[in-house]
């Protein structure tokens, strides 16, 4: 399994209510040893916009199965793609971040779209910029294919 962190970067104003959830998630990766893949948006000219908050990569500067990636546009998913192939990371996925409505269903359809996954999307881990759009987006990952878990659920997987 990955966990996949998509856009919890300080300029995406809805990551920060959820970074208790997402550090909860980091540990869970630690403890069951697995890779975790930080994916950031950055500008057309490769400038970032922010890191990812520091809350979160503190507890993986140490932990040698941390990956990343940078993408240019809402889509994601051929940086990721590129490093499940160079690194064999597998095809099953743990999903929390940013903007569930745009980002995170973009790079999660587009993966999709190029090798068969399993996705188990963390609901109490996502965000979007309103709490409508992320109800909605649930339904989006339903019809992608995608599990729905809460933190009381996660454990049943």
């Amino acid at each position: 399994m990955n966990l996949l962190i998509i856009d919890m970067q300080p300029q995406f104003l809805s990551s920060v209510e959820i970074i208790p959830r997402v550090q909860r998630e980091i540990k869970r990766a630690i403890e069951q040893k697995e890779n975790i893949i930080y994916v950031e948006y950055i500008d057309d000219n490769y400038n970032r916009y922010s890191r990812t908050h520091p809350e979160l990569t503190n507890l993986t500067r140490n932990y040698d199965r941390t990956y990343g990636c940078f993408k240019r546009q809402d889509d994601g998913s051929q940086e990721v793609y590129k490093l499940i192939c160079r690194y064999g990371l597998g095809q099953r996925f743990r999903v929390c971040g940013v903007q569930s409505t745009a980002c995170v269903y973009y790079t999660v359809n587009g993966i999709l779209s190029k090798i068969e996954s399993e996705f188990v999307m963390v609901a109490d881990a996502l965000n979007a910029v309103a709490k409508e759009y992320l109800i909605r987006s649930f339904d989006s990952f339903r019809k992608l294919g995608c599990d729905i878990v809460n933190d009381e659920l996660i454990y049943t997987y």
